[in-house]
């Protein structure tokens, strides 16, 4: 079992196909192809469930390859450390970034303005990420793998989002039964902040079409100030709202609440662990 036999498997997983892992290492399909099968024969377990042209890990292959990722993550970051002795901050820091987008964005941007050897991979919904193997992510309080440490960061506090012109701007809170006639459009059905509106609603008898998904908060603010609908929202800004020509508006009764937290790999690249500590000292001021 060879290095680079591992990093094959991580990459097929993470793409769930063959023929983008191979062109992702600069090699023939087969070479991927034939060190799966290899790998299958070496271990005894079927890693891989073929589907046509796209793949998935099966129940070992997800142990497996969680375990390897591991395993490389550790002996990437060793590289890092020694590579960071005595020189400037680089390399590529992984963000999965579910709440306070806005102000993980702007961290970003400030970060490499500092350190502009360090690059950046986001993904903003846990949706289709697939092996996505994250350094830091923001999300609500959730369950956190041994091999990750999680730092509580605030309450968040759901929002309702409509255009600047809309009518409901006329409440100081907006009351439940000013939503009935109201389309909704959303982040994702997984996302918290539709998860506790949705049990927010539910208490008063009101059920709101889903007329939109889209996972991008940026987009999903200029897509309501279009007047396509309204929607549920945490963790962007009043500055970021008004430049799509929105409004935050706060919700009457009780507020609706949830915990956010930001988990990351017990073991961090030099870059990773300055981003954390930035990061850390942003989002842990309400």
């Amino acid at each position: 079992m060879e290095l680079l036999q591992l990093k094959y498997l991580c990459t097929a997983a993470r793409l769930e196909n063959f023929s983008r892992a191979a062109k992702h290492h600069s090699i023939p399909q087969s070479a991927i192809s034939k060190t799966i099968a290899q790998l299958e024969r070496e271990l005894g377990v079927q890693l891989f469930i073929r589907n046509g042209n796209r793949v998935s890990l099966s129940d070992s292959g997800k142990k497996f390859c969680r375990e390897v990722q591991t395993a490389l993550n550790i002996l990437n970051d060793a590289a890092l450390h020694v590579r960071a002795d005595g020189t400037a901050l680089h390399g590529e820091i992984r963000l999965l970034v579910e709440e306070h987008t806005s102000e993980v964005f702007r961290n970003v941007t400030e970060f490499q303005r500092e350190f502009p050897n360090v690059s950046f991979s986001i993904l903003t919904q846990t949706k289709g990420t697939g092996m996505f193997d994250y350094d830091l992510r923001i999300s609500a309080t959730g369950r956190v793998g041994d091999h990750l440490a999680m730092h509580p960061l605030r309450d968040a506090e759901v929002m309702l989002l409509c255009p600047s012109t809309h009518t409901l701007t006329k409440w100081n809170r907006v009351p439940p039964s000013a939503l009935a006639d109201e389309k909704l459009l959303i982040l994702s059905k997984d996302s918290p902040a539709y998860t506790a509106a949705s049990t927010y609603l539910s208490r008063t008898g009101i059920s709101l079409p889903v007329v939109m998904e889209c996972g991008d908060p940026r987009a999903l603010c200029d897509f309501v100030g279009a007047g396509m609908g309204i929607a549920f929202v945490s963790g962007i800004s009043e500055k970021d709202a008004a430049e799509s020509g929105v409004q935050l508006l706060p919700l009457q009764d009780a507020p609706i609440r949830y915990q956010t937290a930001l988990s990351y790999r017990r073991t961090l690249s030099p870059a990773a662990e300055a981003f954390c500590t930035s990061l850390l000292a942003r989002l842990g001021k309400q």
